[in-house]
């Protein structure tokens, strides 16, 4: 609840004591520099006989020191040797926020400099621009090199919140080959970058305010307070703009395209304008904008403005999202990460939110606090709530690619912490797999 009582997301948030041990920076090329929080100095304690890395990516508020410090306990209260794995703690942070010399920076804004939709860093931060996404090929490509890391045979980037996001969208196409074994070797994937071949992957996804979906399906429901989930069954079904609820209110930032220039559509918070369902608008809010990215991919704009950079030039985007069914991903949910703010009709609150009727130290003195949930309109056409996405982007991915693909965890008693999520049985099995025993109770 610690994280409730963030006023505002723009402002750095670390609460956990500063320790210098921990803090070090990555070259990452051309002389640009990665802060990062880690158990070991990547640069200089090599060779390293660490046998797995955790990249740990954290949320919005971009407090990678409570993250590392939440990793190292998740990490200690598992099975695992921790003489033998490395954590690593990237820091994606603000101007506003402290500077490391020659260090990368994001501006935050939507969608252009957003890192977690794979932004590059802000042309004014000493001249240097990198993609998110290519930081974190930076980072793996590293700990692939067998000279530094000999004896690594698994890594696991894995984000809570808003790094769950990065860690979603990233796995969607990165410019890796896939580590399937069917794959290597295959020549469609030449151009792709290929890591040594007992190396494996996996993406753990935790709590994101949205995901990445593959085309233009998403799903209809209506707002019902006699439902135990208060809300109508979900139908998955093509959207278009002309089926969706006028009303849904826009907040004062406006959206750009990549390439800068201005577009009409603003962007909901969610708001007092909710309106009912009628025969005809079926979905919740309309907003043409609903498959640009990071929401999804809108192949009839790739080239004008709807993906970043990174995704414009991947060497071959439709053949990495054929094989996203084919990567390791994990996905983890609260069980009562299901708060929306009070923005639904008569402020009503759904009984299993985490934060309901607490309201002291939440923003605006809210009972229903969402912890910075994304109730943009594309957000909202993949669900009302986190809980309801994760299951929800599950059944997009199977009737996308036709079978049942990668695995949904809920983690029951759990709103949007990351410690708790982590620590979970379900959190531990993700991370460190189906054989992984916890010490803890």
């Amino acid at each position: 609840r610690a994280q409730a009582a963030s006023l505002d997301p723009r402002k750095l948030h670390e609460s956990a004591v500063f320790d210098p041990q921990y803090l070090y920076k990555f070259e990452v090329g051309g002389g640009r520099l990665m802060p990062y929080y880690g158990s070991a100095d990547l640069s200089l304690d090599i060779p390293n006989k660490a046998e797995t890395a955790v990249l740990f990516f954290h949320g919005a508020l971009r407090n990678a020191q409570n993250y590392f410090c939440t990793g190292k306990r998740v990490i200690e209260m598992s099975s695992f040797n921790t003489t033998t794995l490395l954590l690593i703690t990237p820091k994606f942070h603000y101007e506003e926020d402290y500077h490391v010399s020659q260090a990368l920076w994001w501006n935050g804004s939507k969608p252009i400099g957003d890192w977690r939709s794979g932004a590059s860093s802000d042309p004014s931060c000493f001249g240097q621009r990198m993609s998110s996404f290519e930081v974190i090929d930076r980072f793996v490509e590293h700990l692939s090199n067998p000279v530094y890391f000999p004896k690594i045979k698994s890594l696991k980037l894995m984000g809570h919140s808003a790094g769950g996001q990065l860690v979603q969208r990233y796995a969607i196409a990165p410019h890796i080959v896939p580590q399937t074994p069917e794959l290597r070797g295959d020549p469609r994937f030449k151009d792709f970058k290929a890591l040594r071949t007992n190396l494996s992957i996996r993406y753990v996804v935790a709590n994101p305010s949205s995901y990445g979906y593959l085309d233009n399906m998403r799903w209809a429901y209506d707002y019902d307070r006699r439902s135990s989930d208060g809300f109508t069954e979900p139908v998955y079904k093509e959207y278009k703009i002309s089926l969706g609820r006028v009303g849904w209110e826009v907040d004062s930032h406006r959206r750009r395209n990549w390439g800068g220039a201005q577009l009409g559509q603003g962007w909901a918070w969610g708001s007092s304008g909710y309106r009912p369902a009628d025969p005809v608008h079926k979905f919740i809010c309309a907003d043409d904008t609903f498959n640009y990215w990071h929401y999804g991919i809108n192949w009839r704009r790739v080239r004008y403005g709807n993906l970043c950079p990174y995704m414009r030039l991947h060497p071959n985007l439709s053949l990495a999202l054929e094989y996203y069914s084919h990567r390791n991903v994990v996905y983890l949910v609260g069980q009562n990460d299901t708060c929306t703010d009070d923005a639904l009709p008569n402020g009503h609150c759904l009984s299993s939110c985490w934060m309901r009727n607490i309201r002291q130290g939440t923003p605006y003195n809210q009972s229903c606090y969402r912890n910075i949930m994304d109730m943009r309109c594309p957000a909202m056409l993949q669900g009302p709530n986190r809980n309801y996405r994760a299951k929800l982007y599950m059944k997009h991915l199977e009737a996308f690619y036709g079978k049942p693909v990668h695995k949904l965890y809920e983690v029951k008693d759990c709103g949007h912490g990351p410690e708790k999520v982590f620590l979970s049985t379900h959190g531990q099995v993700a991370l460190f797999g189906e054989d992984s025993e916890s010490r803890h109770t």
